[in-house]
């Protein structure tokens, strides 16, 4: 049974069709946002053991272990050496484009612009669909640490309990409600998480230089934050998805009076636990799927 559901509160439609100009100009945009992470360093590539299936889909591993479609979730309580959140870079950067694709659809069948002809163009779109998509995978891997830090309050409590305390299928169905519902940003820098905490200003000056946006051109309404949640609802099929679609499962609901002040306090990058030392915006990595 459902508990609570997470709904757009717009309804969207979503064509993908573009033409192969702007197809070039969104892989253009793509390889010069990498190619400015890297120059920075704010790709932290790292190798994990070949016993973690990071080509899984979806799936626990060792009880422990978070195997989702875009990141895996290594939890402290199973290696404090390794864990973290891991990007998929491969299968992130594929189904990114494929969404920017359907941003660029939308925004053209919401204004008058019959073609994009020029990177200036387009990226004060796209700047937008890639935060939005990049800080909704970090929310995600966010709530499964919350879930992980009241383990750790509990068993201050009680020694008996174990991680994880929640079914597989309602954890995920909670990570993504939770990562749907995050409130819509007040500047640039909320949105910009999905790095970590300390390279934000960073990111924010790589988006600036690179493409000659100035600040004002980064900030993105609660109205249009709303459409771009929408539209990635629709892209990843969330209502009809079994694992994913956000919701809070009856069997989980005990949790929130516990949930809503940690989630909160971990929005706002504030410390909740003391061991682990490092919160999980100092533990991003990214993996390579395709050469792993």
């Amino acid at each position: 049974m459902t508990f609570e559901e997470w709904i757009p509160k717009v309804k969207v439609s979503i064509s993908y069709e573009i033409s192969l100009k702007e197809e070039g100009l969104i892989d253009e945009y793509l390889n010069r946002f990498v190619r400015g992470l890297n120059s920075t360093g704010l790709l932290r590539f790292k190798r994990l053991p070949d016993e973690i299936p990071i080509r899984a889909y979806s799936a626990r591993y060792q009880r422990m272990i978070v195997i989702d479609p875009f990141l895996v979730y290594i939890p402290y309580h199973y290696d404090k050496d390794l864990w973290g959140a891991y990007y998929k870079y491969d299968w992130i950067i594929s189904d990114l484009r494929q969404f920017l694709k359907g941003i660029l659809s939308l925004y053209k069948a919401r204004s008058i612009m019959r073609t994009f002809e020029r990177i200036e163009e387009v990226s004060r779109i796209l700047y937008k669909g890639v935060t939005v998509y990049l800080s909704h995978i970090y929310h995600h891997a966010l709530a499964h640490n919350v879930l992980e830090d009241i383990i750790s309050i509990l068993r201050n409590y009680v020694s008996e309990v174990t991680y994880p305390i929640v079914k597989a299928a309602s954890e995920e169905k909670l990570c993504e409600y939770a990562a749907f519902t995050v409130n819509p940003p007040r500047t640039v820098n909320r949105v910009l998480d999905f790095l970590g905490k300390s390279p934000t200003q960073e990111v924010v000056n790589i988006i600036k230089h690179i493409f000659g946006l100035r600040m004002n051109e980064l900030n993105i309404s609660p109205t249009e934050y709303e459409l771009l949640k929408a539209a990635l609802y629709v892209h990843w099929d969330r209502s009809n998805d079994r694992v994913y679609k956000p919701e809070i499962a009856e069997d989980i609901s005990y949790i929130l009076p516990l949930w809503k002040p940690i989630w909160t306090v971990h929005r706002f990058s504030w410390k909740v636990i003391e061991t682990p030392e490092e919160e999980l915006w100092d533990r991003i990595f990214w993996i390579k799927t395709e050469t792993h």
